[in-house]
């Protein structure tokens, strides 16, 4: 830390920190804030007070509707309502959960609960002034004569550009226009996150909020954006991420119908994966596929209260996966068709009728992972 400090007086004024030649013969050295700032989720309360973009704890749940309190003192105690009208009446609209920042006021407003951790979006490392550098976890200051260089392994490398120039028709999704949709291969799906829903448990982003892709600090050749998730505390079966391929007019049972997408003129997947450090280097990747048979033809549609009883095509898709070890670098994962097999039954992937992939990081781990460029392999 003094040293830190010391290169910061020298880059402010000449002089300081001892016998300083540099400063003495007017030279200064341009200092930056380099690295991979740690996912806020991911800190202790400690360091989440301290980092930028980070704070400690969220309010979540529900506000309950002002129309159901029956009582002025409880209309009173719930931010948003007024009580007023005919026979008292409670009025106005709740303020939401997301909305309240303090522990005092979430457990307050009914419907709310606090729940303990870290939230936010970590402020990335280029951002930071120098002071605040010190204090965001994964960054450093360095001089621009390094490059930027400095303690943290698991900076992206530079030079690691065998990506480039991908075909536009080999795109399923780059990441690039920084929202959930899926533009490449004429796909016109989503991104998601899901969790096993354990008490205490957080993520980033989380599966009730809406969400962006995150900046890649210090971009990984023409690459600025990538999809991440962090997180802990998750017990039951874990985390994870994917996207559906597309969704038709129609809907099944209130739910949009998942269209599905004709890779049999690829070869495989490919895509570029890392892991924040201290968090697991385990994930796996899986691929949804397979359809419904056609309803028998005269058979009875009807089902339970005379709902359809048809399933939709993608009620009947299996998993095709594969485990993914990774490391603090970017690399590049190449996934041949070949390779996957559903479980269970071991059948070959179906290569027509993909609805769906999915990224999952196993239960009782800390994880930090981070999804680019997702294209296909094309055929031999």
């Amino acid at each position: 830390m003094k040293t830190i400090l010391c290169a910061l007086a020298v880059a402010v004024a000449a002089g300081g920190c001892g016998n300083n030649n540099a400063a003495k013969s007017g030279s200064t050295a341009e200092l930056a804030c380099a690295g991979t700032p740690v996912a806020c989720g991911l800190l202790s309360a400690s360091q989440c007070a301290s980092a930028a973009g980070c704070s400690p704890g969220a309010c979540s749940g529900t506000a309950d509707s002002c129309e159901g309190f029956s009582t002025s003192t409880e209309c009173l105690l719930q931010q948003g309502c007024t009580p007023g009208g005919a026979a008292g009446a409670c009025g106005g609209v709740a303020v939401a959960c997301l909305a309240l920042s303090s522990d005092s006021e979430c457990r307050a407003q009914s419907g709310c609960s606090w729940q303990a951790g870290c939230s936010g979006r970590a402020v990335a490392c280029e951002s930071l002034n120098a002071a605040a550098c010190v204090a965001q976890p994964g960054c450093h200051v360095a001089t621009a004569s390094d490059g930027g260089s400095g303690p943290e392994t698991g900076a992206p490398p530079v030079n690691d550009c065998d990506d480039a120039g991908v075909p536009a028709q080999l795109v399923i999704d780059d990441m690039e226009d920084q929202t959930p949709g899926i533009l490449g291969s004429n796909a016109y799906g989503g991104w998601y996150v899901y969790d096993d829903q354990t008490p205490g448990a957080h993520m980033t982003p989380s599966p009730s909020t809406p969400f962006t892709m995150e900046p890649i600090p210090g971009g990984r050749c023409a690459s600025e954006y990538a999809m991440r998730m962090s997180g802990t505390g998750f017990s039951q079966w874990g985390a994870g991420m994917g996207f559906d391929f597309g969704y038709g007019a129609t809907t099944i049972g209130g739910a949009a119908v998942k269209i599905p997408v004709d890779a049999r003129a690829y070869a495989g997947v490919r895509f570029w994966a890392r892991v924040g450090q201290a968090t697991t280097t385990h994930a796996s990747f899986s691929i949804a596929a397979g359809s419904c048979p056609p309803p028998d033809a005269g058979a009875d549609d009807a089902g339970v209260d005379g709902a359809s009883a048809t399933p939709a095509p993608s009620d009947c898709t299996l998993p095709y996966g594969k485990d993914l070890t990774l490391t603090t670098d970017w690399v590049r994962v190449d996934i041949p068709f070949d390779q996957l097999v559903s479980n269970p039954g071991r059948l070959p992937i179906p290569r027509d009728q993909i609805y769906s992939f999915e990224y999952t990081v196993p239960a009782s781990v800390t994880f930090d992972l981070w999804i680019d460029d997702i294209s296909w392999i094309p055929a031999p």
